[in-house]
């Protein structure tokens, strides 16, 4: 009997030893599989790999394109606003140079007017010096026409009074 609990004891020892041999299998073939998935992985990264470090590159070289373009379009701008800045700047010429011609238009009639300014600058002063001599005589005919004025008057009351009174004389007369 002991033979037979040995016999049964080394049965169940087995069948533990076949039990955890499956699940050994079973991890060996998942290890397998798993081994097999990180060689497919491995061969796919290894057959990337350059794709990968070409799409870096050009990576890189797109950012450094837009990178160019961001400053091309800045420049653009940049470009933009000088040649504003240079269409006003001639349009301020162009209005310089007018009003230049035009000033040198007036000198020149300045000049030509000056002997005719100078000229009526004269004939005032001749006239109030004139004005000046006559103011005496003038003042003095003024005078005397106020007084020829007033006796006109005179006369002409006096010759008023003279035709009534020869009206009624006449009436009386008659």
């Amino acid at each position: 009997m002991e033979k037979k609990a040995n016999l049964d004891a080394l049965n169940t020892l087995i069948a533990n030893e076949r039990i955890h041999l499956a699940g050994l299998s079973r991890q060996l073939d998942k290890a397998r599989s798993d081994l097999a998935r990180a060689k497919s992985a491995k061969d796919v990264i290894n057959e990337l790999g350059p794709a990968e470090i070409e799409f870096h590159k050009e990576t890189g070289k797109l950012k450094e394109l837009n990178t160019s373009r961001t400053q091309r379009d800045k420049l653009k701008d940049k470009c933009a606003k000088i040649l504003l800045e240079i269409s006003r700047l001639n349009e301020k010429n162009e209005r310089r140079k007018t009003l230049s011609h035009e000033n040198d238009e007036i000198e020149e009639q300045k000049i030509q007017l000056l002997p005719k300014i100078q000229a009526a600058q004269k004939l005032e002063e001749s006239i109030q010096l004139l004005q000046k001599e006559l103011k005496d005589p003038v003042t003095e005919i003024i005078l005397h026409l106020s007084n020829l004025h007033e006796k006109a008057a005179l006369v002409e009351n006096m010759k008023q009074e003279y035709c009534s009174k020869t009206r009624r004389y006449q009436r009386f007369c008659h």
